[in-house]
């Protein structure tokens, strides 16, 4: 009786038949692992998170209402520039939109040697637009401003937009950089308590920042 030996070739084409069906049943598996490591964040309602900035602040350009626009450097050239800091608190009402609130306090220098405070309190609406690992965060803001020179003190409107884009270093921290524009009127009426109508003026002003923002 004859005893039937495959030889090499056949052996061989057996060894990459196997691993070939071994691989297409592997693989679905692996891509079903890393699929499971890779986490990619999602907000519900609820989800928090905190965010602090520091930067510079520069004077854009003032506008009279009564002169038109006139720019900053007229009165503010760069040494103008000074800086600011802020912290904000937001709440996701779904994965892209929350609402929070933000302190931002910032100064600046005029070239008479006065300091100019800016110190913006503002309600937020916050757009999230995601693309893992980063996230660029667009915000609309408003509420009151409290802005001081030379030891006078104005309380008004305040006006803001906003945009960044962050990286998220871990499922909590996420760190990045800000670009935001305050939009500050001074309103004066005809009254012997204030400046003449005429000395109204409306401040534009631009933040540069980096933040660092916790999620939980």
């Amino acid at each position: 009786m004859q005893h039937y030996l495959p030889n090499r070739k056949t052996r061989l084409a057996s060894f990459i038949f196997v691993s070939l069906l071994l691989a297409l049943v592997a693989s679905p598996l692996s891509s079903q692992i890393t699929d499971e490591e890779i986490v990619v964040p999602q907000y519900d309602l609820g989800d928090q998170f905190f965010t602090i900035s520091l930067g510079p602040m520069f004077p854009l350009f003032f506008q009279n209402p009564n002169d038109g626009f006139f720019n900053a450097n007229t009165e503010m050239n760069l040494r103008a520039s000074g800086g600011t800091g802020s912290l904000a608190w937001h709440g996701f009402l779904n994965n892209e939109w929350s609402l929070g609130g933000r302190v931002t306090g910032s100064f600046m220098n005029s070239v008479n040697e006065r300091t100019l405070y800016v110190v913006p309190i503002t309600f937020e609406a916050n757009y999230l637009i995601s693309a893992f690992p980063f996230e660029f965060p667009l915000s609309v803001g408003t509420g009151i401003s409290f802005t001081g020179l030379s030891g006078n003190t104005y309380v008004g409107p305040v006006l803001s937009l906003g945009g960044g884009a962050y990286w998220r270093y871990t499922e909590d921290w996420a760190f990045g950089m800000n670009t935001n524009w305050f939009w500050v009127p001074q309103f004066y009426t005809n009254s012997d308590r204030t400046p003449p109508p005429s000395d109204s003026r409306f401040g534009n002003f631009l933040e540069l920042s980096f933040g660092a923002r916790y999620s939980f």
